[in-house]
């Protein structure tokens, strides 16, 4: 059993390693742009959301102010 965790872990580092190593700046920015269009058409579907955005180029979070009175009228509607 052991033995098989161990065959399991090296097989799973060096998949990673391959992935780690397929990940150009090119193909990261095509990442970026395609969370981006997902961000925006979210961000047309509820327009009360509130943006956080976190440093170091990671993706941005959405979150919703459940206390804000706008937000609240237009859920309700």
């Amino acid at each position: 059993r052991a033995d098989a965790v161990t065959i399991e872990a090296k097989a799973q580092a060096a998949a990673n390693k391959e992935i780690a190593n397929s990940l150009t700046p090119r193909l990261l920015e095509m990442q970026q742009i395609q969370v981006q269009g997902k961000f925006n058409d979210a961000l047309r579907e509820n327009k009360d959301a509130k943006i956080f955005l976190t440093p170091g180029g990671s993706t941005p979070n959405i979150w919703v102010d459940t206390k804000d009175k706008s937000r609240d009228t237009a859920i309700n509607k």
